[in-house]
């Protein structure tokens, strides 16, 4: 008699593991596909060591990730280029394009951080709830739900 069960098969995303986006089809740039790969991966260990780890949090976290790749392409042209440069018409100096890009993306990451409880002041609030075995009371014996 044959076995009606097909073999089990290990599936990406599970235990509460949210499935990393294929970053390669959403950066063309090797070096943003690796910092967006790493980034996912340093915040799904560290939620998972925080116990706070969810399939729900997936969306949160790619945006976490995704305006971590645009502050450190951003960081990377204002490191080079500097914070003002010339303007393309007058040569006047002017503010690099991608300096408030930088400083929204900061802005956007260190919400999204809060929310899931990476940064150092918002750990304690985002750690595992304890629940604590509640004691009975003589009343919680009288109200049972009565079984049909």
């Amino acid at each position: 008699m044959k076995d009606r069960n097909p073999p089990l098969v290990a599936v990406a995303g599970g235990a509460g593991t949210p499935l990393e986006p294929p970053w390669a089809a959403i950066y063309s740039d090797a070096l943003d596909v690796a910092a967006a790969h790493e980034t996912w991966r340093v915040v799904i260990d560290e939620l998972a060591r925080m116990q706070t780890l969810a399939i729900v949090n997936g969306g949160t976290i790619e945006r976490l990730v995704r305006f971590q790749v645009e502050f450190t392409r951003a960081a990377r042209d204002v490191a080079s280029r500097g914070t003002l440069v010339p303007a393309k018409r007058t040569g006047v100096p002017a503010v690099n394009p991608f300096w408030p890009v930088m400083k929204q993306a900061s802005a956007a990451i260190r919400i999204l951080e809060a929310e899931l409880g990476l940064s150092p002041a918002h750990r304690g609030r985002a750690s595992k709830v304890k629940h604590e075995k509640r004691s009975t009371k003589a009343i919680d014996a009288y109200l049972k739900p009565i079984v049909a």
